[in-house]
């Protein structure tokens, strides 16, 4: 008896720590993503959001992608790209999140979690037989933070 309700308490908990584990992970889905980089080669991830407080224009989430392989050494954008099938997978809209929360709780929501991913979409281009497809990929990021009035330029 004492180690049937043993075994139950353990298959409890662990259903509990798979749940908390998906709840843990978030997928962002920025379809019009811009992914920067500095001159030694790191990446960047930012996101704006128009402020609700008046003195601000823009709320900005920062993000890297972490593609350090050496001392000095970085993976470009292309080798830290995975291709995913977005069918399969949940992912929360960028646009979403200030419909459903404030600046502040958009920032402890990413605060929270421990693995964030960038979902973004390349069109690929039309081939003779073939119809327009969209691909989309994934990136790991690390959240570093909100700032206010901060935008990224796409200089592509």
């Amino acid at each position: 008896m004492e180690l049937l309700r043993s075994v139950i308490i353990l298959s409890i908990l662990l259903s509990f720590k798979i749940c908390v584990a998906q709840e843990d992970t978030l997928k962002i889905l920025d379809e019009n993503a811009i992914i920067t980089s500095d001159i030694n080669g790191k990446l960047y991830y930012l996101f704006k959001i128009e402020s609700k407080n008046p003195d601000f224009q823009w709320d900005s989430y920062k993000f890297i992608i972490p593609n350090q392989k050496g001392f000095d050494e970085y993976y470009s954008v292309h080798e830290m790209k995975e291709k995913i099938y977005i069918d399969s997978i949940n992912t929360t809209d960028v646009k979403d999140l200030s419909k459903e929360m404030t600046n502040w709780e958009i920032h402890n929501f990413l605060s929270k979690r421990r693995k964030i991913y960038l979902i973004t979409k390349q069109k690929t281009k039309r081939s003779k037989n073939k119809m327009n497809s969209i691909i989309y990929y994934s990136y790991p990021l690390n959240y570093q933070g909100t700032q206010k009035n901060i935008e990224v330029l796409n200089l592509h």
